[in-house]
């Protein structure tokens, strides 16, 4: 991982919500629930994990996030 992104991590620590599991927990459903709406509607979809986000991986996510396009969005 790049220098910079290490920092930008460290900031991110420093300014996420006190229960971010949480937080995420009841943000899932509801942002794949938004993505079968897309998909069911005929939007294209495109994979692309944000590198920049707190312990989101470069690779590794990206595979992540084609699982649940496809388990849990239908895709």
């Amino acid at each position: 991982l790049s220098s910079y992104l290490v920092e930008d991590w460290r900031e991110q620590l420093a300014e996420r919500p006190a229960e971010p599991a949480a937080a995420f927990e009841r943000l899932v459903p509801r942002l794949l629930a938004n993505l079968r709406d897309l998909h069911r509607a005929g939007v294209r979809l495109l994979p692309g994990t944000d590198a920049a986000v707190l312990l989101v991986y470069p690779g590794l996510s990206l595979h992540d996030e084609l699982q649940a396009l496809v388990t849990d969005v239908g895709l």
